[in-house]
């Protein structure tokens, strides 16, 4: 019984830490301080289709969170990434993904819908 009262309060801790705990090393980027040259450094738009096409954002990758393990090969790992996203629970997920199959993030921007 204690195993099993271990085991899930494990799996709900886990599950606030990858939504809400801040993801560390990244930082709030304004839009107008990104160079849009895909040279310097690559958007990625983790917003839902429905929120992005509203306000489409010029030389964004329009990866919303649940297509990002499918599409995670059209990012180049070898560029810095800045997430934009509607909420900070979609900024923590796609940063703490992307990180993990070794995508150097280096901010975010919060998108006001």
């Amino acid at each position: 019984m204690t195993l099993a009262f271990i085991l899930i309060l494990t799996m709900v801790l886990v599950f606030i830490y990858r939504r809400y705990v801040p993801v560390a090393g990244i930082g709030n980027f304004p839009l107008h301080s990104v160079s849009y040259s895909k040279e310097e450094v690559i958007l990625v738009d983790t917003r839902d289709f429905q929120l992005s096409c509203r306000n489409p954002i010029k030389c964004a990758y329009q990866l919303p969170i649940p297509y990002l393990k499918r599409y995670i090969h059209e990012i180049p790992s070898d560029k810095h990434v800045v997430i934009v996203a509607s909420d900070y629970e979609g900024k923590n997920l796609g940063a703490r993904f992307l990180k993990q199959k070794g995508i150097n993030v280096i901010g975010f921007h919060m998108m006001k819908e």
